[in-house]
């Protein structure tokens, strides 16, 4: 399967303080017109939807790159679907997918979910979610809540867990709503060393991530983030600082950070 063309680097870096305006309030006029319009033509759910059963094993899927690079493959051993429906009846699917790579991971997907008979919200009843490669440990996320399918809203309520690390917090995603994303989150530990992967790999990763040379900011992600997050923490570990009871506040919005 080929890869989208890549995107240019930045789309907004050129810009003047005035394109810069301009950009934005078109931003906030689409964000208008998409919640008085509503999104539900706009996914296209069929009228019905009926599936029994779907199983895949042992599937493979590579994207090919650009410019001769190597394929990224994605695996999949297994997966399996039951009573995919637009009813209102309770459906499930189950999933493990293998990215392959430098830093190879592996997912382990569960999760029991419905969407209403008049097709306006989908229930998460429960989302079981295993990251394997990404952290010395398997970081273990459960999640559950409504997704606004006209609106595009979801709200969730999540727990997690790595190694010593838990937390519990809320996420809510809007399409058309600022802030789009809004999380709160708390934690028992914070201790970066924890979720660092050790090893010679490791070392490779950080030699070559420093070797003096500047790297660009990402201001396209930067500008078009529009987040609202709380994060409060039992205890934070830097290095041979602790502080007990910290709480960070984020807001990003039109391209800045407080």
């Amino acid at each position: 399967m080929p890869a989208a063309d890549a995107a240019p680097a930045s789309t907004t870096a050129g810009l003047s303080d005035a394109e810069l305006k301009a950009f934005y309030e078109q931003r906030r006029q689409a964000l208008r017109a998409g919640a008085e319009a509503g999104a539900g033509a706009a996914l296209g759910l069929p009228l019905a939807l009926n599936i029994a059963n779907v199983s895949v094993s042992e599937a493979r899927v590579r994207l090919l790159q650009p410019n001769g690079a190597a394929p990224q493959v994605i695996g999949i051993p297994s997966l399996q679907a039951n009573d995919i429906n637009l009813e209102g009846r309770p459906a499930e699917l189950s999933a493990s997918v293998e990215i392959a790579g430098e830093q190879a991971l592996a997912i382990t997907l569960q999760t029991r979910f419905t969407v209403s008979a008049d097709q306006s919200k989908a229930t998460v009843e429960a989302l079981n979610v295993t990251i394997t490669g990404a952290t010395p440990e398997p970081v273990e996320l459960l999640a559950s809540g409504t997704i606004g399918i006209n609106t595009q809203r979801a709200e969730l309520a999540l727990e997690l867990a790595s190694g010593e690390i838990t937390g519990q917090g809320t996420l809510a995603y809007s399409s058309f709503e600022s802030p789009q994303i809004d999380a709160e989150l708390r934690l028992n530990l914070l201790d970066p060393a924890l979720l660092l992967l050790a090893g010679p790999d490791a070392a490779a990763t950080v030699s070559t991530d420093t070797d003096g040379e500047d790297t660009a900011l990402p201001l396209d992600a930067i500008r078009l983030a529009d987040t609202r997050a709380d994060l409060r923490v039992e205890r934070a570990v830097f290095g041979p600082h602790t502080i007990n009871n910290l709480r960070l506040r984020l807001r990003a919005l039109e391209g800045v950070l407080k």
